[in-house]
């Protein structure tokens, strides 16, 4: 569904994409890990057209997209859904102004009955009677992560890109987002894609990880596989969890 083909991106005399390749299939859940600067976010940027490749062919179902325009890029788009690493919200609007961002062209029943949905899909129901009421900066960090997944899900994208989900939660909170991450993989039948220096949870809820370094994939498997590798920089990972 999703294919990175020797995808080479450099910004000035820093190569950060050096040949990636890789596929995601459909409905997977898919982990990108690896140490910081090894080209995991840079790769999600090229699939919504934040960037382009300086060479190499980027698929999305039949379409490749490595060379596309701004209007090109509309339709896929409106496929993907990026979760950012912080939450992104706009602090001088209502919780119910966040979330409508992406389900404008709804009416008001429509996007009240859409949120309510969503909100309990994300484990924040409890918000539903305060969406005109309340702001972001009322929130904990955790439920400002969840209310921006929400708003990314209410357009309703078949693909879910996650840049570092977690950054700055505590681990219970980590695990939580984790867990909501699979169930609504899941549940919704949305093909995911997690950028992440979380081995100890990308293990638990991944159907498949790419272990990169250097701009390039060195190691790829199930979790299972990835617990036995023998490549240095995966045993780098898990030797961290012991």
């Amino acid at each position: 569904m999703i294919r990175f083909e020797n995808v080479h991106k450099s910004f000035g005399p820093k190569k950060v994409l050096n040949g990636l390749s890789l596929s995601i299939q459909r409905g997977e859940i898919f982990f990108m890990l690896g140490r910081s600067g090894t080209g995991k976010s840079v790769s999600l940027k090229h699939l919504v057209g934040l960037l382009t490749p300086d060479s190499g062919k980027i698929w999305i179902d039949d379409t490749e997209i490595s060379q596309f325009s701004e209007n090109q890029f509309v339709p896929i788009r409106k496929k993907c859904g990026l979760v950012f690493q912080l939450p992104a919200l706009v602090d001088s609007r209502s919780l119910y102004e966040n979330l409508v961002l992406g389900i404008r062209h709804l009416d008001a029943v429509q996007k009240l009955a859409r949120i309510s949905a969503t909100l309990k899909a994300v484990g924040l129901e409890s918000l539903e009677k305060d969406l005109f009421e309340r702001f972001p900066p009322s929130l904990s960090y955790g439920e400002q992560k969840r209310l921006a997944l929400a708003r990314t899900l209410l357009p309703d994208p078949e693909i879910l890109l996650y840049d570092e989900p977690t950054t700055g939660l505590d681990p219970t909170t980590s695990l939580q987002i984790h867990d909501l991450i699979k169930k609504i993989s899941k549940d919704f039948g949305k093909t995911s894609i997690v950028v992440s220096h979380d081995m100890r949870n990308a293990l638990k809820i991944a159907d498949r990880l790419a272990v990169l370094d250097a701009g390039r994939v060195v190691d790829l498997g199930t979790p299972e596989e990835i617990r036995r590798s023998p490549v240095a920089m995966t045993m780098a990972f898990m030797e961290d969890l012991q």
